[in-house]
């Protein structure tokens, strides 16, 4: 089941924005911890649901699925790369050209 790229536009950025906020207050602290924040942040968007409404809110939310909100958003921000070791040829990995980036 996809999600609607037209419908789900405006919280797609609202959530990268989100995401550069706060790891901008996070890059700030003495001792930032970045695996902490981003395993919160994923934890924060646990959610279950059947597959029925799942596929209602694919069509009818303006938010991303939550697994699409964790994994599409925090793959654009190099502090993930560097936290997991993630490389050229990993599941997460997505290319610097083309990461996301509002500002």
């Amino acid at each position: 089941m996809l999600n609607d790229g037209q419908l789900t536009l405006s919280e797609n950025v609202a959530d990268l924005g989100g995401i550069a906020a706060s790891l901008q207050v996070v890059s700030n602290m003495s001792n930032p911890d970045y695996k902490a924040y981003f395993e919160r942040n994923a934890e924060m968007w646990k959610f279950t649901t059947t597959k029925e409404l799942a596929a209602y809110l694919s069509k009818k939310d303006v938010h991303s699925a939550n697994k699409i909100r964790v994994n599409c958003t925090i793959v654009n921000f190099p502090q993930f790369y560097e936290t997991f070791g993630i490389k050229i040829g990993d599941g997460m990995y997505g290319a610097p050209e083309d990461r996301v980036s509002i500002w």
